[in-house]
């Protein structure tokens, strides 16, 4: 008798979860199902299949709760997902030094390949051949100057 006069109602406990984050939903999802018959035809002197499809929708409801987790659950999670990260960091850490590596030397190369191309080296001649022709020309011009 004093447990039940010192026990809590039901509508205090769920109305306690809720605050806590409690929630309790009805999902209702329609279902249809389909259903093929076929049956024979016998007309005159031929006969033949006949295919009918026909279909039903069902609806279907169903409760679906979510209960927060706890403070503890929360940091065995978190230190858990860190651990794991922890052992990923430590297994690819030498394939990822090996990556940055050849993606380096590979834009090396790039640029090495870029500086020797055919199209640079023309413009490089041309900037060349344009300066000592500049050269010459003021050369001579001041030579005029001076005689």
């Amino acid at each position: 008798m004093i447990l039940l006069l010192t026990s809590c109602s039901v509508q205090n406990l769920i109305s306690r979860a809720e605050r806590k984050g409690y929630r309790c939903d009805t999902i209702t999802d329609t279902i249809r199902v389909v259903k093929v018959d076929s049956f024979l035809v016998v007309k005159h002197d031929t006969t033949y299949w006949e295919k009918i499809i026909t279909s039903k929708d069902t609806i279907i409801r169903y409760r679906t709760s979510y209960i927060p987790k706890t403070r503890y659950e929360i940091r065995y999670d978190y230190k858990r997902f860190n651990d794991s990260l922890k052992v990923i960091r430590l297994m690819y850490k030498d394939s990822l030094r090996s990556a940055l590596k050849t993606a380096k030397n590979d834009l090396k190369r790039e640029r090495v390949a870029q500086r020797k191309s055919p199209l640079n080296q023309f413009k490089n001649l041309y900037i060349i051949s344009g300066f000592i022709m500049t050269l010459i020309f003021l050369f001579l011009l001041f030579r005029k100057a001076l005689h």
